[in-house]
């Protein structure tokens, strides 16, 4: 399972100001929490994510700025594993690293911030923005569907063929990530690359990239359909290992 598959302050969630730390020596860090629920303690798991104090004190970890629960989505292609019941993505901005993720796991470790394992069983990845959310065009297809748009985070982890780093970042950045921006629905997208400092129970196994394409559209079918027109992947990605996921926001 992935440790590892959203603007995500854009998108929603709690927020809180921290104490200020130097600005030019923040980074922003994504941390994803996967969680099902243990056979029999279904109504247990259920319970821990109605009562959203769990994840809201979440946000007193230094560098915390925001926290969106989201719960499986339709799929934009078949994925090679089963959708993580929930996922819980935590926003960060910190200088110090080693302390929010020391300060997280704390809380996940008292019951706040993830499921407890006699509950759920949870994977969690860590992944530092390699830059800000880029903008998309928004909007809708031509033809959506009318009714309440929803929101939703596209998560695709990639793996890279041996020495390829390289050809596949030059690849996402000047072709594949403008064109994916340029569907209508998109509302941004966002790059990271896997953190050394791991927040929570980390897989070890996680992929080295990470893109996150937020979208919000009445019709994400109709998204999809646009985006899937696209060019050939790039022969630079491990697609043995690489995979993606789709969720939507659970909560507005």
């Amino acid at each position: 399972m992935v440790a590892g598959l959203v603007s995500l302050l854009g998108l929603g969630g709690a927020t809180a100001t921290r104490a200020a730390e130097p600005i030019a020596a923040k980074q922003v860090y994504l941390f994803f929490v996967f969680s099902d629920p243990r056979p029999g303690r279904e109504a247990a798991y259920a319970r821990w994510f109605a009562d959203r104090r769990h994840t809201d004190r979440a946000t007193e970890a230094p560098g915390v700025m925001g926290v969106q629960h989201y719960v499986p989505g339709p799929e934009l292609r078949h994925a090679p594993m089963n959708t993580p019941r929930d996922l819980v993505l935590y926003t960060l901005a910190t200088a110090q690293a080693q302390r929010s993720a020391e300060a997280v796991t704390r809380l996940g470790d008292a019951g706040d911030a993830w499921p407890g394992p006699e509950i759920a069983t949870v994977t969690t990845a860590t992944y530092r923005a390699l830059s800000p959310p880029i903008n998309g065009v928004g909007g809708e297809p031509a033809g959506a569907k009318p009714g309440v748009a929803a929101r939703y985070a596209v998560l695709a982890f990639h793996s890279v063929v041996t020495g390829q780093d390289d050809s596949f970042n030059s690849w996402y950045d000047a072709v594949h990530l403008p064109e994916l921006l340029a569907n209508p629905g998109v509302v941004s997208g966002q790059r990271g690359v896997r953190s050394p400092v791991q927040f929570g129970p980390a897989s070890e196994t996680s992929p080295r990239y990470l893109m996150l394409l937020r979208i919000a559209t009445s019709d994400v079918p109709a998204v999809f359909k646009g985006i899937l027109k696209g060019g050939p992947p790039s022969p630079a990605i491990d697609r043995a290992h690489s995979y993606g996921f789709t969720y939507q926001a659970a909560n507005p």
